[in-house]
């Protein structure tokens, strides 16, 4: 199993929301994902959770579960951890949010892994 974290900081923008997946924890345990949005202001999700799927090099779409938020004054963060482990010799993983909040995406990032 790969065991690293990935400095990510990466955002894109679906539908006018800007999500930025900040990094990748991978452990022989689990596969972590800290993903973070501004928040518009005066703007309570009527969600408290994202949803998200991931693939391993062109392998089967897994579901990556729900992730739970934490809202701040500026910004909602999002963490999945349901993810399993990724093995080493994995080359890509790709992490599709498809919903975040009330907002629908799909937000679509791709890791190399090498």
């Amino acid at each position: 199993m790969i065991e690293r974290t990935i400095e990510v900081n990466e955002s894109q923008t679906v539908n006018g929301i800007t999500v930025t997946l900040k990094r990748v924890e991978l452990t022989f345990e689990e596969a972590k994902f800290y993903v973070s949005s501004k928040r518009p202001e005066g703007y309570l999700t009527s969600r408290h959770s994202a949803d998200a799927e991931y693939r391993l090099d062109n392998g089967p779409i897994r579901n990556a579960g729900t992730g739970g938020f934490d809202f701040f004054e500026d910004r909602i963060d999002c963490l999945w951890v349901q993810v399993d482990p990724v093995a080493k010799d994995a080359k890509e993983l790709t992490l599709m949010i498809t919903r975040f909040g009330d907002w629908e995406g799909p937000w679509d990032f791709k890791i190399p892994l090498e």
